[in-house]
């Protein structure tokens, strides 16, 4: 009866082992879950259009960050700033340094 009882636990232990780093995981999953992209209603072409409307020309790339507002440099009166338009269509443009 001792015999089989601990060949019993032997050959349950991956079992007991898979079911509790489940669990363990699934209280962890929400960091390791990839955030939800964040959307901007404007679109990088038109992010561009509203720095061009400032007077502001050879705009670089323009990325999306996390709180939804799209982010580059561009050039005004010969010096290169960094711009923003934020998802309300406000735009910022500061010097770089």
């Amino acid at each position: 009866m001792r015999h089989y009882l601990s060949s019993t636990l032997i050959l349950c232990a991956p079992l007991l082992i898979a079911v509790s780093s489940s669990t363990f995981a699934a209280q962890f999953d929400e960091f390791t879950k990839p955030k939800a992209a964040v959307s901007s209603p404007y679109t990088e072409d038109a992010a561009r259009h509203i720095a061009e409307s400032h007077g502001f020309y050879g705009i670089g790339r323009l990325v999306l960050d996390d709180a939804g507002t799209w982010r580059g440099t561009a050039i005004q009166f010969g010096r290169i700033v960094r711009i923003e338009v934020d998802q309300r269509g406000n735009f910022s443009g500061i010097e770089k340094r």
